[in-house]
């Protein structure tokens, strides 16, 4: 997963992405229930900045380590997809940060692979969708837009 935002240092005279990753994301997705529900890891966010990652764990997301993504209803799935061509849609999840739920749309590309299904995701939120103020301190501004991509490769069970 990348989490990515547009941030202003103190110390450059231009602003640049601050890009975080981390591979602890963990979770179900069911085909015939049209459902799916990810956990991803805030504290194993990393970028290339230590002093980032610790402002990330201890000041963003100090009490809720862990974010959840769950949709609960996808679009129709062509026939095709059976036979392993992509397909491309959007859904609506509710995901959860420090407490808070936001509906969030997310554009999908899938595609079902003889031993795996894998899905790419990617959306845009702001901070006041989960009731908090873009990050800022004397060191740094971080504007409110962020995008968000995580890389699914799902097994059956």
């Amino acid at each position: 997963m990348t989490f990515t935002v547009n941030e202003k240092l103190s110390s450059l005279p231009l602003p640049n992405d601050a890009v975080m990753r981390t591979g602890e994301v963990t979770g179900e997705i069911d085909l015939s229930a049209s459902t799916a529900s990810l956990v991803i890891d805030l504290h194993t966010l990393e970028s290339d900045a230590t002093r980032r990652d610790n402002y990330i764990r201890t000041r963003l997301f100090p009490s809720q380590r862990e974010t959840t993504i769950k949709v609960s209803d996808f679009p129709d799935i062509p026939e095709s997809f059976a036979n392993g061509e992509s397909f491309t849609s959007t859904v609506v999840a509710t995901v959860n940060v420090n407490g808070t739920d936001a509906d969030i749309e997310f554009e999908i590309e899938s595609r079902l692979d003889p031993d795996r299904l894998l899905v790419l995701v990617k959306g845009d939120f702001t901070w006041t969708d989960f009731g908090m103020s873009a990050p800022t301190s004397r060191y740094f501004l971080v504007k409110d837009d962020v995008h968000v991509e995580v890389l699914i490769s799902a097994v059956p069970k």
